[in-house]
């Protein structure tokens, strides 16, 4: 068993764009890397990898673009916060949410019951950070991102480790011309 996610590769130069926007690294800040900088479509969780790669296989949408939007954070109940980049509402981001979870169905999966929330997480924070570091971040508003062309989706795997995450493309799924 594996834990298992599906989302969207970043390229590389919006990658170093959204860095850029990343609170400074104090204590209680943990920065996503550029490398594990990605769109989440579906959470899995642990799952049989090659049942997953298969029934994804029956996932058929067209390319589509999107566009980054300003800066934002989610406030746990817990208090710690999450740093992100949303996403302009897009119908086509949405088709493709709508038929990877009806394909994933196929196997048991049950999306989550919060509405699809689009975004790019920076960096995530415990509880007590500073305000002025919040305020900072959330004032990079009207930064400009180049439309990002969407012409596949992936599965990846998720390997927690003391340093961070470790994601693994596991199988890349093209989308239609």
């Amino acid at each position: 068993m594996n834990r298992l996610f599906v989302a969207l590769t970043i390229p590389d130069s919006v990658s170093k764009q959204l860095t850029a926007l990343q609170p400074e690294p104090v204590k209680q800040i943990r920065l996503v890397k550029p490398v594990n900088i990605h769109l989440t479509l579906h959470f899995i969780g642990q799952a049989d990898l090659d049942k997953i790669v298969n029934v994804l296989e029956q996932v058929s949408v067209q390319q589509f673009t999107i566009e980054l939007k300003d800066p934002d954070l989610f406030r746990s109940k817990n208090g710690s916060i999450t740093f992100w980049i949303g996403v302009q509402e897009n119908e086509k981001l949405l088709a493709l949410y709508h038929e990877i979870a009806f394909a994933l169905a196929d196997v048991g999966y049950q999306k989550e019951e919060r509405k699809f929330s689009p975004h790019i997480t920076l960096a995530r924070c415990r509880k007590g950070i500073s305000r002025p570091i919040i305020d900072k971040f959330l004032q990079q508003k009207d930064s400009v991102f180049s439309v990002l062309q969407i012409t596949q989706f992936g599965l990846y795997s998720s390997n927690l480790t003391n340093a961070g995450p470790i994601y693994k493309l596991e199988h890349v799924y093209p989308l239609n011309l």
